[in-house]
């Protein structure tokens, strides 16, 4: 282990592997591996009950997470609130997935993107405010500036929405499901 920092890693008594570098960065873990934790506060509550492969980086990124596993959060404040139990998400820009809590397999990418996020799972949120507001509920990609900011779907979305400029793009090689363009407020269909 590499334990740098006021209460750095003070709970760890077997678990091994682990980089912890900052003030309570990883401050919990007691027995499990290989979690690099830098930044303050970063992975500060994680418990995993197995080697949790995590990877935290910046102020409060990853604060709470609790037991889940296989996450990267990079960015001040990404998954800075929620106790997260869900694993497989990547955050990286400052409060993506901020109040994520057991959703999992998310990928959200830019300051904000998918950060009201708490159990929606199998999002993809790529630029500033890209799916914001969307809680609890899976299956969206928002690509572009504020793509799919207000929406909380009440179900999962399997929605797509980009802003004009990637539409075109994406025009031959999207399949039956529609795309939503922000700039004209319309799906557009094959």
């Amino acid at each position: 282990n590499v334990l740098i920092g006021v209460n750095a890693g003070t709970a760890l008594d077997s678990g091994d592997s682990n980089v912890a570098i900052g003030v309570n960065a990883l401050m919990t873990e007691d027995d499990h591996a290989n979690n690099i934790a830098i930044g303050y506060e970063a992975l500060k509550v994680q418990d995993a009950g197995a080697d949790a492969y995590n990877v935290a980086i910046g102020y409060h990124a990853g604060v709470a997470v609790s037991t889940g596993t296989s996450n990267t959060f990079v960015g001040g404040l990404s998954a800075g609130l929620g106790a997260v139990t869900g694993s497989h998400n990547v955050g990286v820009g400052t409060e993506t997935l901020y109040d994520l809590t057991s959703g999992a397999s998310n990928v959200a990418i830019g300051f904000q993107a998918g950060s009201n996020l708490t159990s929606g799972s199998q999002n993809v949120a790529i630029g500033r405010e890209a799916l914001e507001a969307e809680d609890g509920h899976g299956k969206n990609i928002a690509i572009g500036f504020e793509a799919l900011k207000i929406q909380n779907a009440g179900a999962d979305g399997f929605n797509l929405t980009t802003n004009n400029s990637i539409i075109s793009t994406l025009r031959n090689m999207r399949d039956d499901y529609n795309v939503f363009d922000a700039e004209t407020g319309c799906f557009k269909n094959k």
